[in-house]
Order: C-alpha cells, then structure tokens, then sequence
C-alpha cells in the first residue's frame, strides 16, 4: 500500500483530539471517492462502525502480502487515535470471496 493508499488513509486519520475521533474518522470515510484505486486492488467501500474503519478492497495480491504491506503502511501512516480505534481491511478475490482480514490496533504497532 503505497502513496494512494496512505493519501485515502491519511485523510481519515486526520483528527486533532480524542473528543473528535469518531466525527473524524466518521466525516473522512464519507468523503472518499469510491471506488478508489489502490497500489493493492480497488476500494470499494468504507464504513465506519463504533469499533473503527472498515475498508473493503477487491485484490488479486497474495494474502500473505497484503498482511505484511497493509499492517506496515497502517503502522507508519496513520495516527495514533485511529489506531487506537481500530481499522480492520477486507481484501476480496475478483470472485467476491474474503481472501485477507487485517486487523490493525494500537498494540499491532507496538504502541
């Protein structure tokens, strides 16, 4: 997940306290484009739900990739109090079928 992927990322982490994560993280997924092209596959929802973000992404990389590409790009791009929430990527197969679920948490990142 390179820089797309970390722009769309970066525009829902953006949030100033933790009084305003929800509104944030809320008003950021709302306003994404869908779909999204991604170095990984395309966007194709985002919902926010009172654990964190959930994005939901058609691929064709390999699972074991898109752990280890999604949970570092996650760790360096986005801030604190969204991780601190939880986001959670769905990757799926052209066929619709879940190939990847990657939680990512605070404690994910050794924070």
């Amino acid at each position: 997940m390179k820089k797309l992927t970390v722009a769309a990322l970066a525009l829902i982490a953006t949030m100033s306290s933790a009084s305003t994560i929800a509104d944030s993280l809320q008003s950021g997924v709302e306003s994404l484009q869908l779909p999204m092209t991604l170095d990984t596959g395309v966007l194709t929802r985002a919902q926010y739900t009172p654990k964190g973000v959930e994005y939901y992404i058609t691929t064709e990389v390999k699972e074991k990739e898109l752990t280890e590409n999604t949970t570092a790009s996650a760790c360096a791009n986005l801030a604190p109090e969204a991780l601190a929430k939880g986001v959670t990527y769905n990757y799926f197969n052209q066929a619709g079928y879940l190939v990847a679920k990657v939680n990512i948490a605070s404690d994910t990142c050794g924070q």
